[in-house]
C-alpha cells in the first residue's frame, strides 16, 4: 500500500509540473502565447524557474530554513493559478477543448502525443537503472537539504553541517526546488529527480521540437512529424559519452543536461518565432518573452547557461540584426541579454 501511495504522489507530482507550467504560461499576454498550450507550455517552463531563481536566490543568500522557501514558492504558484481561475479561465478552457478536438481528429498529433509519453518512459527507465557518480551528489544535495530543512546547508556526501553553500553552485537553484518537491509532495529525492523531473522535462523538450517543425515547415504537420522523429532518432543514435546524447538519455535530470537538450532547442524556436513574425499573422513576442525567461532562469541549472545561453542568442539575433537592421528588434535584443549580463556580472564578482 506505501508503494502504491509514493507513485500515486509521483503522478501527482508530474501532472503538477505540467500544469504549472501551462498556468504560468497563460498569465502572458494573449499576443504571447497566442492562445497555444504548446506556447504556455515552453514559455512557461521557462518563466517558472525564472521566477524560483529570483525567490530561491534571495533564500539561499539569507540562509532561511527549506521550508520557508517552499512556502514562499507555493504561496506564489497558488497565486499563479488563482489569478488564471480569475483571468484566464475562460481561454483556457477553450485551448484545452481545442486541443482535444484536434487531437480527436488528426491521428499525426495522436501518434506524437503517444509516442512523446512512451519516449519519456524509455527515458526515465534509463534514468532509474543506470546512474553514475555525479547522481551521489546531486540527489545527495537535495535529499540532505530536504530533511534537515536547510539550503545547502548540509554535505551531501558527508553529512556534516556546513556554514555555506558551495560558493561555486551558489548560483544555481535547481536542487533546491527539487528539495522543495521532495519536502512538499513526500516523495524521495531519487523520485523526484528520475522519475517525475525526467519525465516532465522529456515532454517539454518533445514539444519543443514539435514547434520547431511548425516554425520550419508553415505548420504543416507531416513534415513537422517527420521532423519530430528524424531530430529524436539522431539524438539517440549519435551517442558519445560526454555528448549531449548521453546526458539526455541517463543524466536528464542534471542541470547541465537541461541546459543542453532543453535550452538549446527552446532558444531555436523563439528565434524562429521572431524571425517570422507578421507571417499568418502570428506574432514575435512569444520568442523574446522566452529569451528573456531563458536567460533569466538559465542560470538556475548549471553556471554554464550564465555563458552557453547568451552565446546562442547572440548567434541567432544579431545574424538577423545584421540582415534586417531593425531599431525595434535592436531595442528587444538588448532587453532579452539583460538578465544574462547581471547573471554574468554577479558571477564574476561573487
Amino acid at each position: 500500500m506505501a508503494a502504491v501511495l509514493q507513485y500515486v504522489r509521483v503522478f501527482a507530482a508530474i501532472l503538477f509540473y505540467l500544469c504549472m507550467y501551462v498556468c504560468v504560461g497563460a498569465l502572458m499576454p494573449e499576443k504571447v502565447h497566442e492562445k497555444s498550450l504548446i506556447n504556455m507550455l515552453i514559455a512557461g517552463f521557462m518563466a517558472y524557474f525564472a521566477f524560483f531563481q529570483v525567490i530561491a536566490l534571495f533564500c539561499k543568500a539569507k540562509g532561511v530554513p527549506l521550508h520557508v522557501l517552499s512556502a514562499l514558492w507555493f504561496s506564489f504558484l497558488v497565486a499563479a493559478a488563482a489569478l488564471d481561475l480569475v483571468f484566464r479561465r475562460q481561454m483556457l478552457a477553450e485551448c484545452i477543448r481545442e486541443q482535444i478536438r484536434r487531437i480527436k481528429k488528426e491521428a499525426v498529433l495522436r501518434g506524437m502525443l503517444a509516442a512523446s509519453v512512451a519516449f519519456a518512459f524509455f527515458i526515465i527507465f534509463n534514468t532509474d537503472h543506470i546512474s553514475d557518480f555525479d547522481a551521489g551528489y546531486y540527489i545527495g544535495l537535495i535529499a540532505s537539504s530536504a530533511y534537515s530543512d536547510t539550503i545547502e546547508r548540509v554535505a551531501a556526501i558527508w553529512g556534516y553541517e556546513i556554514s555555506a553553500p558551495q560558493a561555486f553552485y551558489f548560483l544555481n537553484t535547481i536542487p533546491d526546488h527539487a528539495s522543495v518537491m521532495v519536502q512538499v509532495f513526500h516523495i524521495p529525492a531519487l523520485l523526484e529527480e528520475k522519475i517525475v523531473f525526467s519525465f516532465t522535462n522529456v515532454l517539454v523538450f518533445m514539444a519543443t521540437l514539435y514547434r520547431i517543425g511548425t516554425l520550419l515547415f508553415a505548420f504543416r504537420k507531416k513534415q513537422t512529424a517527420l521532423f519530430v522523429w528524424i531530430s529524436t532518432a539522431v539524438l539517440m543514435f549519435s551517442y558519445s559519452l560526454a555528448g549531449i546524447s548521453h546526458y539526455f538519455a541517463y543524466r536528464t535530470y542534471e542541470g547541465k543536461a537541461v541546459c543542453a537538450y532543453l535550452y538549446m532547442p527552446a532558444i531555436l524556436a523563439f528565434f524562429l518565432c521572431i524571425y517570422t513574425e507578421g507571417k499568418a499573422g502570428r506574432s514575435g513576442l512569444w520568442g523574446w518573452f522566452g529569451m528573456f525567461f531563458a536567460g533569466l532562469g538559465g542560470v538556475a541549472f548549471c553556471n554554464s547557461a550564465i555563458f552557453v545561453i547568451p552565446f546562442a542568442m547572440f548567434i541567432y539575433l544579431f545574424s538577423m540584426l545584421f540582415y534586417r537592421r531593425s531599431r525595434k528588434q535592436l531595442l528587444c535584443t538588448l532587453t532579452v541579454f539583460l538578465p544574462a549580463a547581471a547573471w554574468l556580472i554577479l558571477y564574476v564578482r561573487r
